[in-house]
């Protein structure tokens, strides 16, 4: 019985074999081929099966991308002690508040001149007062007398405003003599009330003579008087007292 068992059993798989040989020897390309040739639809061929579209963002489009990806998130060692190396920017200096110096020469070059803009002034409180400067560094090229003049100036709301005094060096004065080479400190002082103008108003027109020559100045922004401190700190120029107690 046995025996016959396995001699069916060596003849179904001869069978088997000489069948299979049979079927696909014709078909030496593909098992593809071979469906073409029973009729397998083409059109299923060239889309293929159905992908469900939620997933293909999970999956990168070509193997390119996934190598651009390499290049641009390169691999961090987080086991490795050497310090991770990051570049700092160092931020844009912020620019100095600098006045607009106007440089110009009087009396036949003789005298030269540095315009250094408008300063509201202040009280021994250091409160602002009424007072707006004109302020001046004259740098004479002889021994010479200067002249100040002043006429009434205007802000930018059309309102006009006296002249008051003037200051040469350490003086309160309209005239006197400089001397060769040491710059001096020149200011013209108008009454521009604070109620009136506010605190720092832009004065659109103010006009003023050196030794007779006129000179218009116009839209200058009134800034506060410690500016004006610091600017003849820096340049050593003598101040003028008005009181004791903000003298330099």
């Amino acid at each position: 019985m046995s025996r016959r068992f396995l001699i069916l059993g060596f003849i179904s798989v001869l069978i088997c074999v000489m069948f299979a040989s049979g079927s696909f020897a014709a078909y030496p390309g593909s098992i593809e081929a071979y469906f073409d040739e029973v009729g397998h639809d083409d059109s299923n061929r060239e889309t293929g099966p159905a992908v469900d579209e939620s997933l293909k963002n999970y999956f990168p489009t070509s193997v390119r991308q996934v190598e651009k990806k390499a290049e641009a998130e390169p691999e961090i060692n987080i086991n490795s002690d050497e310090p991770e190396e990051v570049e700092v920017v160092a931020p844009k200096a912020e620019p100095q508040k600098i006045n607009s110096v106007k440089e110009f020469n009087i009396d036949n070059n003789k005298i030269n001149v540095k315009f250094y803009g408008a300063f509201r002034g202040i009280d021994e409180k250091r409160r602002r007062t009424d007072e707006i400067f004109l302020c001046f560094v004259m740098t004479p090229k002889e021994d010479i007398y200067i002249r100040l003049n002043s006429n009434n100036i205007f802000d930018s709301k059309g309102n006009r405003y006296n002249h008051w005094y003037n200051i040469i060096g350490s003086e309160n004065t309209s005239s006197r003599e400089i001397i060769e080479g040491i710059p001096i400190q020149v200011m013209f002082c108008y009454n521009v009330n604070i109620s009136k103008a506010g605190n720092l108003p832009v004065i659109s027109r103010a006009t003023i003579n050196f030794n007779d020559e006129k000179f218009d100045f116009r839209n200058l922004q009134v800034h506060e008087f410690d500016e004006w401190n610091s600017i003849k700190k820096h340049l050593g120029i003598n101040s003028y007292n008005f009181y004791k107690s903000l003298s330099n």
